[in-house]
C-alpha cells in the first residue's frame, strides 16, 4: 500500500472513481496509478488548483510551460490525453469543460475530500456499514461498477450511537463569455459533516450508490421490468434525450436522438417500449422501442406518462386534469372523479398496485392535504386515514410531501419530501387493506442535494432517483424592451444565500429587493445595483415575507406578512425603502393572499384574493395605511373554474394583465380593462405561461413560457388604444439546457422588466441517478 506523502491538511480531489493528489502530482484509479506525462499531470493539477474558475489558454501555457514558447495545439493535445485518462466519452465533457475560444475549467462534479479525516492510501476502503435507527438516512457512496472508487473511511462516533453523514455543497460562481452568450458556473465541492442521533430500532443497512456518471443532468429514472436496466433523461450532449443504463455497469445506451427535448421516460411492463414526453412538433407523448427505433405519437398533449401495471394503457397529466390513453389509436380520455375535481392547486397522482385504481395526493377542498384512492373509471374515493403518531411526526419535522410512488406490495408509499429547506426521499408505511398510514414518515436520504422522482424497482427493494444540486441567481441582462432584444452578457446580482426567485426590481432599475431565508426568520435585503452594495432592511421572525413589491416611485415596499401561526391573519405591510422609515400595516377585514402591484398614486394595490372562497381572483385593495378602517377590496377579475394570478397594471393604468390557470400544466395570459370587463387572450390555450410584465411604453407584454420545452422569456406586441394583441408571440431568451435554464416550477419565480434591464432567475442543475437498496426493510 503506497502512502501519499502529504500533510493532513492537504485535500484530495475525487473525479468519480479517480483520485487526484495535487501535492505529489499523481492521479489514481483504485489501486492503480494512472499513467500521464508530467506536463499532462501539471495541466490537470493546475485546473484542480483553479477549480470553480475558468483558466484561459494563455494562462495555462504560462503556468505549465513558464518562459517557454509552446504552440497552442500542444495544450490541446495534453487536454485530449487527460480526457482519455479520465475515460471521457467523445463529446462528453464530464470533468474537463472547454470554454469556447477562451480556455478550460474543472467540472463542478469534482469533490474535495479532507485528507485528515481518514487514513489515505492509493486504495481507500469503502465506509463500513453501521447500525442505524429506523429513520437514519443512507449515505451516498460512488457507483461500484465504475471501478474501485476511492471513498472516505467513516469512523463510528460513540458506542450506542449512529453517525449521520450529510453532503453539503459549497457553490462557487464565475462568469465568462461563450460563443452563444453567457454561461453560469457552479463550483460544487462536498464536505462531510458528522452528527449523531439516538439509536432506536435497528434496521438493515441501506446501501446507496451512484448509477450514472456525474456531470450534466440525469433525471426521471424508470426501471425495466426485469430490474436490470434504468431509463432516464439526460442532457449529456447539450440536448435532453432518453438513455438506458445497465445496472451491472457499462456504457449507457442512447434511445432518442432528436433536436427537441425528450424527457419523462416510462418503461412498459412487458419491457418492450418506453413512453416519453417530447417537445417535437408542438409537443406530446410518444412511444419508442426500449433500445431505440421508430417513435410513434400517442397524444398531441400531456406530461408524465405512467403505464398501467398490466400495460394496457397509460395515465398522464394534461391541461384539464388526468387522462388515460391506450396504444390502439383511440385517443386520450379525461378521468372524471370527485377526488380530482376537489383538489386545490397542484396535486400528485400515481397508479395503485392493483392497476384498477389511482391514488391522488393533494390539498382537498374539504379535508386538506390527504391521500385519496379511487377507481380509474371514476366514482367516490377512499381517503387514507393517518395514525396519530404519523401525523405528529409530519408536524414535528415540518414535512411537505410531493411526488410519490407505491411499493408493489401496496404496504408503503415513497415520497419526495421537503423539510428545513432540503428535499429528500421519505417512506410512509401503509396498511394494504385499509390504506391507513400506519408508520413513518422515515427519512431515507439526507444531505443538501435535491433528491427527486423516486422510482421503485419491480421487486420493491430498490429506489432509483435523481440527486441534484442547484444554484439559482437573479441575472441582470442588458435589454431593449422596445425592440425585445437582449443586448449582451449579463451578470448575477444576488449574493450567495439569497432566494433569487423572491425579488423585485424598482422601476428605475437601480434597486433590487430580495429575500433571504434563515433559520427561524426571513430577511428582506435591498441591493444598490449601481454600486453592488447590500443592506438589510427588515427581519420577520415567526412570519413569512410573501413577495415584496416596489412602489412606482421606488420609495416604498409592500409585502404580505403571513404568520406561522395559522390562527393569525396575514396582513399587508408597507415599508419605506430607506432605513429608519416607518412600518405601516393595513387592517384588512378580508386578508389578501399576495400583493402584485401598486397604483401610480400609491392609493391602491392589485392583490390576489378569493372571490368565491375557492378559486384565486384579482382584486383591487385600497391603501388605508394609518387608518383603523378596513380598506375596501373589490373584485376586478374572477373565474369559476380557473385560478387567476400574476396581475400587473399597464404603464398608462388602462389595462390589467394576469394569467388564468386551471392547473399547473396549462395557462393563458389575458388583459382586461383596469376597472374590470371583458378579457382579451394574449397567448394560446396550449402552454404554461406566467409572470406577464409590461414594457415601459405599454406596447409589449413579456412573459415566461414553456412552449419550447424550457421556460424562456417571450413577448407579444400590444395595441394600448384598442386593447388587442398585435402579431405573433416571439422568443426573447434562449436558456435551453441544464447548464443554464429557468426552473420548471415557476410558481414562485419572479421576473422584472425595466427601461434597460431584464431581471431573470437562472438556474444551473447538475446531478446523477442514484440507487438506494433495502428500502422495503
Amino acid at each position: 500500500m503506497k502512502k501519499l506523502r502529504a500533510g493532513p491538511g492537504d485535500p484530495l480531489y475525487q473525479f468519480g472513481s479517480f483520485l487526484a493528489d495535487p501535492v505529489v502530482g499523481r492521479l489514481y484509479y483504485g489501486d492503480d496509478e494512472v499513467p500521464l506525462t508530467p506536463k499532462s499531470l501539471k495541466v490537470l493539477m493546475t485546473l484542480v488548483e483553479h477549480r470553480g474558475q475558468r483558466v484561459d489558454k494563455d494562462e495555462l501555457l504560462q503556468l505549465v510551460w513558464p518562459d517557454t514558447f509552446v504552440e497552442p495545439n500542444n495544450l490541446a493535445r495534453n487536454i485530449s490525453m487527460i480526457r482519455k485518462a479520465l475515460h471521457e466519452c467523445d463529446g462528453d465533457q464530464e470533468y474537463i469543460i472547454t470554454v469556447p475560444n477562451r480556455g478550460y475549467r474543472l467540472a463542478p462534479t469534482v469533490r474535495q475530500i479532507p485528507r485528515a479525516e481518514f487514513a489515505v492510501s492509493t486504495a481507500i476502503s469503502p465506509p463500513a456499514e453501521e447500525e442505524s435507527d429506523l429513520n437514519a438516512p443512507a449515505v451516498r457512496e460512488p457507483k461500484p461498477e465504475m471501478g474501485p472508487a476511492p471513498v472516505q473511511q467513516i469512523q463510528a462516533a460513540v458506542a450506542g450511537r449512529a453517525t449521520d453523514v450529510a453532503e453539503h455543497w459549497r457553490i462557487a460562481w464565475g462568469t465568462f463569455a461563450a460563443a452563444a452568450g453567457f454561461i453560469l458556473i457552479l463550483g460544487a465541492v462536498a464536505a462531510f459533516l458528522s452528527g449523531s442521533r439516538e439509536q432506536a430500532d435497528l434496521a438493515p443497512a441501506r446501501r446507496l450508490w451512484q448509477l450514472t456518471a456525474a456531470g450534466h443532468l440525469k433525471a426521471e429514472p424508470s426501471w425495466a421490468p426485469d430490474g436490470q436496466l434504468v431509463a432516464y433523461s439526460a442532457d449529456r450532449n447539450g440536448n435532453f434525450d432518453i438513455w438506458v443504463q445497465p445496472i451491472s455497469g457499462g456504457s449507457p445506451i442512447r434511445v432518442t436522438n432528436g433536436a427537441a427535448r425528450d424527457w419523462q421516460p416510462a418503461w412498459s411492463p412487458n419491457g418492450r417500449y418506453l413512453a416519453f414526453r417530447s417537445e417535437r412538433d408542438g409537443g406530446g407523448l410518444f412511444v419508442v422501442p426500449a433500445f431505440g427505433g421508430i417513435e410513434r405519437r400517442i397524444s398531441d398533449f400531456g406530461h408524465a406518462p405512467q403505464w398501467a401495471p398490466d400495460g394496457s394503457r397509460m395515465l398522464f397529466r394534461g391541461p384539464l386534469g388526468v387522462y388515460l390513453v391506450g396504444l390502439d389509436g383511440s385517443g386520450p380520455s379525461l378521468v372524471r372523479s370527485n377526488v380530482l375535481s376537489n383538489q386545490i392547486g397542484r396535486f400528485q397522482v400515481a397508479w395503485h398496485p392493483d392497476g384498477r385504481r389511482i391514488s391522488v395526493y393533494g390539498n382537498d377542498r374539504q379535508h386538506g392535504w390527504s391521500l385519496w384512492t379511487v377507481n380509474v373509471e371514476g366514482g367516490n374515493g377512499i381517503q387514507s386515514r393517518t395514525a396519530p403518531a404519523v401525523a405528529r411526526r409530519v408536524k414535528e419535522v415540518g414535512l411537505t410531501l410531493g411526488q410519490f410512488v407505491w411499493a408493489p406490495a401496496g404496504d408503503a408509499l415513497y415520497f419526495e419530501g421537503r423539510s428545513d429547506y432540503t428535499e429528500n426521499l421519505w417512506r410512509v408505511r401503509v396498511n394494504p387493506r385499509t390504506l391507513e398510514w400506519v408508520g413513518g414518515p422515515d427519512r431515507l436520504t439526507t444531505g443538501s442535494s435535491l433528491d427527486r422522482a423516486p422510482a421503485i424497482s419491480p421487486d420493491g427493494k430498490r429506489l432509483a432517483f435523481g440527486s441534484h444540486v442547484e444554484r439559482t441567481a437573479a441575472w441582470s441582462l442588458p435589454f431593449d424592451p422596445i425592440s425585445g432584444r437582449i443586448l449582451g452578457e449579463g451578470e448575477p446580482v444576488t449574493p450567495e444565500g439569497a432566494n433569487a426567485e423572491i425579488l423585485d426590481m424598482s422601476p428605475d432599475g437601480r434597486q433590487l429587493v430580495y429575500r433571504v431565508n434563515a433559520r427561524g426568520r426571513q430577511e428582506l435585503w435591498i441591493r444598490s445595483v449601481d454600486v453592488g452594495a447590500d443592506r438589510l432592511r427588515t427581519v420577520e421572525a415567526g412570519a413569512a415575507i410573501i413577495q415584496p413589491r416596489w412602489s412606482r416611485d421606488g420609495t416604498h415596499l409592500a409585502y404580505l406578512r403571513r404568520p406561522a401561526d395559522a390562527m393569525r391573519a396575514a396582513a399587508v405591510v408597507l415599508l419605506a425603502a430607506e432605513d429608519g422609515g416607518q412600518e405601516r400595516v393595513l387592517a384588512a377585514s378580508r386578508s389578501p393572499e399576495m400583493v402584485y402591484d401598486w397604483s401610480e398614486d400609491g392609493r391602491s394595490f392589485l392583490v390576489r384574493c378569493r372571490a368565491n372562497s375557492v378559486q384565486s381572483a384579482i382584486c383591487s385593495l385600497a391603501n388605508s395605511a394609518g387608518s383603523d378602517r378596513a380598506p375596501d377590496m373589490r373584485v376586478i377579475a374572477a373565474d369559476a373554474r380557473r385560478n387567476l394570478y400574476a396581475a400587473k397594471r399597464s404603464p398608462d393604468e388602462r389595462w390589467v394583465s394576469f394569467i388564468a390557470a386551471p392547473d399547473r400544466t396549462q395557462s393563458t395570459v389575458f388583459v382586461s380593462p383596469a376597472e374590470g370587463g371583458p378579457w382579451t387572450a394574449i397567448t394560446e390555450d396550449r402552454y404554461f405561461e406566467d409572470k406577464p410584465r409590461w414594457s415601459p411604453d405599454g406596447r409589449t407584454l413579456y412573459f415566461l413560457s414553456n412552449r419550447t420545452g424550457f421556460f424562456n422569456v417571450w413577448g407579444r406586441r400590444f395595441d394600448p388604444q384598442r386593447g388587442k394583441p398585435v402579431g405573433e408571440p416571439f422568443q426573447v431568451s434562449q436558456f435551453d439546457s441544464s447548464v443554464q435554464m429557468v426552473r420548471n416550477d415557476v410558481s414562485n419565480l419572479q421576473i422584472a422588466v425595466t427601461r434597460d434591464r431584464l431581471i431573470l432567475p437562472i438556474t444551473q442543475t447538475l446531478g446523477a441517478i442514484w440507487v438506494l437498496e433495502n428500502v422495503d426493510q
